[in-house]
């Protein structure tokens, strides 16, 4: 019995020692690339973190990349690790003349693995790149600071010279810069009423083929030189000479006149700043309030001389909400328009814009006041408050991040003159605004003038005449109108003189009785007074039993179709003050062979149509039952969205008493083998409002107010289109930003 028991305890404890080896027996190390292979080629190039290849490591140990030498080019990152997980190599551009190669071993648990990971980058060869094609500076004395990448050495001389001295305006201080990539110009003085302009050659000192060149054009002394200026933004990312003027120096010459822009940051820049490209567009990422676009005509500019600027632009919707555009007169800045005030970002703010994360047009007109030396504008940044969207409000910001604002290529820059000598809005006295005559020949009539601003009269009417025609400042003055003939026509005869005194235009109506029978006393309108009109359209999801019953069906399944020609009695009033929004279309009984057009009110409460085609229009009016008179300032406010397969080209247009007047700069497009004028491209982004805030003039009295939004080409992102379509385009906004129209002044 002692021996099976003393079996049995042997049994038990050569099972705990079995169990024992089991436990502590040593996991097997494992490693593996998932790519599978170990060697690596690239370019020339920089290779960023996001561009590099990335490289999948499994494994149950930690793992580190050590290079066989130290290498100055290159780094892996991460360059080690624990258990699973990724790295990639950073190369610098390869600037010799010579191909390289890193070798990298992998340490696996501190045991050296069998196989090394190689990279190797292609050389370049002999290259010498200036960072601009050109140059446009001031009348003065001048030193140019240029930037030239290369790996020879070089030399530079004058190659050409369309000013008659050989190129002896330009020389090459002995004095250059440290930096062995940057070059000192001096630009001597210019004299002349006309610019002048050179080319440098610049070329490999051991041969004499040139590797690259450099205009530089200088103005004269001749005022308003260079206008109009344009920057066409043609969105096209390889435009090597425009990336390399943006984003290596900050500056980008016009393609036409005589201008330059940049961008200026105000205080210290972090890693978030920086300059690219996007689609083409000039992008500056990281801006903060001061930071601001800067666009400058290089030439003297007369006092009193008018001017306008446009753009499209952009933000992001983490970049900056408010911005003013402002120019610089004498030693002040000042804002384009009116500038206004909010308190959103939680102190008081004065703008101009208000940006969105759409495209939108950025302008106005303004008159320069004092001599100067060149025109400058520039687009500031004014709070540290973003633009948010649906989905993420709008919110401070502490320090400069990742969002962006850009220029957009959806609309040229321009900077135009438009006229000098001009005077300021005029401060007016004015005894009457009309004047009756009696219908004999001879009789007369008077009224007087005292105007802040030298003021003249004109007209077409043939059958009386006045004295004075013109007068100066602050000076009063009778004008004594006469009637040159009898009026035997038994009716009134009627006619009008225009006044214009700086920016201010007025009219008086003359009116004569009949000596053959008409009232010789005739009754005499007064002007009539200015009021505030006002319309504004509220969109609500809640349109079932309002609006929605007068534009068509609430839901988009039950959309109203109709091919008729206007507006089909349909529209949308306005929820404040006397206005209609209505959608008038071209006869689609022929061409909308697939049923697809339709006006309906959407779950949003916004009015949409779809089938749009050239021709068709949005229209804007208001009215009071007021006439108001010339000179009478209007504005509206609406947004407005399309569908990505909708129409991209479309024109703005205000009625301004007497036609139908672009509300921004007509552009032309090639489209196919046709063109297309056109003045507004909203977004294409099916989610993204476009903004359309624009202020203008009546010319001559009216009553009901005007403003429309036309189609102007069957064309999509993604061509021509044969017939219409499904795309929608939608009258878009809520409280807030709910579609205003309004009389401003």
């Amino acid at each position: 019995m002692f021996k099976n028991i003393y079996k049995f305890g042997l049994m038990c404890l050569a099972m705990v020692f079995a169990a024992a080896c089991t436990q502590d027996a040593p996991v097997d190390t494992y490693f593996s690339i998932e790519e599978g292979y170990m060697n690596y080629s690239v370019g020339y190039d920089k290779v960023a973190k996001a561009d590099s290849k990335i490289f999948t490591v499994r494994s149950n140990k930690s793992w580190e990349l050590v290079g066989v030498e130290d290498y100055d080019w290159l780094k892996p990152f991460p360059n080690k690790g624990e258990g699973d997980g990724r790295f990639c190599f950073v190369i610098d551009e390869n600037m010799t003349l010579e191909e390289r190669e890193a070798i990298y071993t992998l340490i696996i648990d501190g045991e050296e693995y069998p196989r090394a990971i190689t990279v190797s980058q292609a050389t370049r060869g002999e290259f010498v790149e200036a960072s601009v094609k050109s140059f446009q500076v001031l009348a003065p004395e001048n030193i140019i600071k240029l930037k030239v990448k290369k790996n020879v050495e070089v030399q530079y001389r004058v190659l050409s010279d369309d000013s008659g001295t050989n190129g002896s305006w330009i020389t090459f201080p002995a004095e250059q810069p440290q930096d062995k990539d940057s070059l000192y110009i001096k630009v001597a003085e210019s004299t002349l009423l006309k610019p002048r302009k050179a080319k440098i050659a610049i070329s490999m000192t051991d041969k004499l083929s040139v590797a690259d060149t450099l205009t530089i054009q200088q103005i004269g002394t001749q005022e308003l030189y260079g206008y109009p200026a344009k920057w066409k933004f043609e969105g096209i990312a390889n435009d090597d000479n425009f990336i390399a003027a943006w984003q290596t120096t900050n500056y980008v010459p016009s393609d036409e006149g005589f201008a330059f822009f940049s961008y200026v940051a105000v205080d210290a820049i972090t890693d978030k700043y920086k300059h690219d490209i996007s689609g083409g567009d000039p992008r500056v990422t990281g801006a903060w309030p001061g930071d601001y676009w800067l666009y400058e005509v290089p030439s003297i500019v007369p006092a009193n001389t008018m001017f306008s600027i446009s753009f499209a632009a952009r933000c992001s919707a983490t970049g900056h909400k408010f911005w003013i555009l402002e120019y610089l007169d004498g030693e002040e800045w000042m804002p384009v328009g009116t500038a206004l005030t909010t308190s959103e970002p939680g102190v008081p703010v004065a703008y101009t814009h208000v940006m969105k994360n759409a495209d939108q047009i950025v302008g106005g007109t303004f008159k320069v006041k004092n001599r100067m030396n060149s025109l400058k504008i520039r687009y500031r940044c004014v709070a540290n408050w973003t633009v948010g969207n649906d989905t993420t409000p709008s919110a401070a910001l502490s320090a400069r991040n990742g969002g962006t604002v850009r220029m957009s290529h959806t609309s040229p820059l321009e900077i135009k003159k438009l006229a000098t000598g001009v005077g300021d809005e005029a401060q007016l006295e004015m005894s009457a605004y009309h004047v009756a005559l009696e219908g004999v020949s001879g009789s007369q009539g008077s009224f007087k003038i005292k105007s802040s601003e030298s003021w003249s009269l004109t007209s077409t009417a043939d059958w009386f005449e006045f004295t004075p025609s013109s007068g100066n400042a602050n000076v009063q003055a009778t004008v004594t109108v006469k009637a040159k003939s009898a009026n035997a026509t038994g009716l009134l005869r009627k006619a009008k003189i225009t006044l214009t005194t700086g920016l201010t235009t007025k009219e008086i109506e003359v009116i004569q009785g009949s000596v053959g029978g008409g009232s010789t006393e005739p009754e005499v309108p007064t002007e009539p007074e200015v009021t505030d009109l006002y319309a504004e359209w509220l969109f609500s999801a809640n349109a079932q039993n309002t609006y929605a019953n007068t534009f068509g069906g609430y839901l988009e399944t039950s959309a109203t179709f109709r091919k008729d020609q206007g507006d089909g009695g349909l529209y949308v009033p306005s929820s404040k003050g006397n206005g209609t929004i209505k959608y008038v279309q071209i006869d689609k009984t022929g061409i909308d062979v697939n049923d697809k057009v339709s006006s309906f009110v959407g779950e949003s409460g916004h009015p949409v149509v779809t089938g749009v085609w050239p021709g068709d229009y949005w229209l804007f009016e208001a009215t009071d039952d007021k006439e108001y008179p010339a000179g009478t300032q209007l504005s509206i406010h609406f947004e407005t969205r399309i569908s990505g397969t909708g129409q991209m080209y479309w024109m703005l247009e205000y009625w301004d008493g007497e036609a139908w007047k672009p509300s921004a700069m007509v552009q032309t497009a090639s489209i196919g083998e046709n063109s297309v004028e056109y003045n507004f491209m909203p977004s294409t982004k099916s989610t993204a409002n476009s903004i359309v805030d624009f202020t203008w003039t009546l010319a001559k009295p009216c009553k009901i107010m005007q403003f429309r939004y036309k189609c102007m080409a069957n064309w999509n992102k993604d061509g021509a289109l044969a017939a219409p379509n499904g795309g929608t385009c939608r009258i878009a906004g809520a409280a807030g930003t709910s579609p205003v129209f309004r009389v401003v002044k």
